[in-house]
């Protein structure tokens, strides 16, 4: 199969794809998403990564000419007067890394469900802080997880509480 890019109108790059596709082709075009701010308001705007053009998969000078004759298309990209192929490698790497987002600047990735975190401890939880150092002994309540190795604990230092942050790994459950 053989893969070329078709010039079109600028804009005019979804009609052109639809028409494509209505016609029985395969094509495609990257879009480009990014998030803009308007008047305090978040609009998502999707604009084509490469402006006037649609890749298609034209396997016969049939389909050639049907390219052609849509309205909006001005030309399939040519050298020396015959259309240039596109190595069927070049636009499955495009599909691929439209795939994987890399064109979606407001793509976020899914978080994990369950755990986030290797430790077990909840807000509110009373720990014994076993470090060997300066807090050894101490009697704590859990705070919030800082970080992923890290929790941060309320304690009584001198009758007053003191945030503290300490290695999850140095917390026991107090008796």
């Amino acid at each position: 199969m053989s893969w070329y890019a078709i010039r079109c109108c600028v804009r005019q790059e979804g009609f052109v794809l639809r028409a494509l596709t209505e016609a029985g082709l395969t094509s495609y075009f990257p879009l480009h998403v990014t998030e803009a701010k308007h008047a305090r308001r978040k609009a998502t705007r999707s604009r084509p990564l490469i402006a006037g053009y649609v890749f298609a998969e034209l396997p016969t000078d049939e389909a050639i000419h049907e390219a052609l004759s849509i309205r909006g298309v001005f030309e399939l990209v040519s050298q020396n007067g015959k259309p240039r192929r596109i190595p069927s490698i070049a636009i499955g790497s495009l599909i691929l890394a439209d795939a994987f987002h890399l064109f979606d600047e407001t793509w976020v990735p899914p978080r994990p469900k369950g755990k986030r975190y290797s430790h077990a401890w909840k807000r509110g939880d009373r720990v014994r802080i076993e470090d060997g150092g300066a807090f050894d002994g101490f009697k704590a309540e859990v705070l919030r997880a800082n970080g992923r190795d890290r929790m941060a604990v309320l304690l009584m230092i001198f009758g007053r509480l003191t945030e503290v942050i300490v290695e999850h790994r140095d917390l026991r459950k107090a008796a």
